[in-house]
């Protein structure tokens, strides 16, 4: 018998962007069309396809924590140049039984860090803050968001 070839998947997009448009034919930022409304949750990210990852994990029967910790993921390869791994954020969360708690999880500095390394003997900024390695922070990230979803 002849050999037979395995079939490609069917790969089908998780969303549909048809008739989502981000910018007009003059390139003009297209703002209206966007309005909603919803009896359970609602997922919002600076990015469409971050939102609906957000709104998949909702209809898949996640909570809102879910849908927040796999939006900042997404939102991490969807605009990796001001979010993700190497920054932080803060939340505050309201649980099902109505508690809330805040997380914190901006960067910080380096455990070693004192303000003197950042001050002139002028007692004013000496300018590593803003450049250098003493101006980097340690992420926080990551651990924030597996913190809220392990919460």
């Amino acid at each position: 018998p002849a050999a037979s070839t395995p079939e490609e998947p069917v790969l089908t997009p998780a969303y549909s962007v048809e008739g989502f448009q981000t910018v007009d034919a003059d390139g003009n930022r297209v703002t209206t069309g966007r309005d909603t409304n919803a009896t359970y949750a609602i997922a919002s990210a600076s990015k469409y396809e971050v939102s609906q990852v957000g709104a998949e994990i909702l209809e898949k029967g996640g909570n809102a924590i879910d849908a927040a910790v796999a939006m900042g993921f997404a939102l991490a390869v969807a605009e990796p140049f001001t979010s993700g791994p190497g920054g932080g954020g803060l939340a505050t969360v309201r649980t099902a039984d109505g508690g809330t708690f805040f997380v914190d999880f901006r960067e910080i500095a380096p455990m070693n860090a004192t303000l003197d390394l950042y001050l002139g003997e002028d007692g004013k900024s000496n300018g590593s803050t803003m450049t250098g390695g003493l101006a980097s922070g340690t992420p926080g990230d990551v651990a924030g968001l597996l913190y809220m979803f392990d919460s």
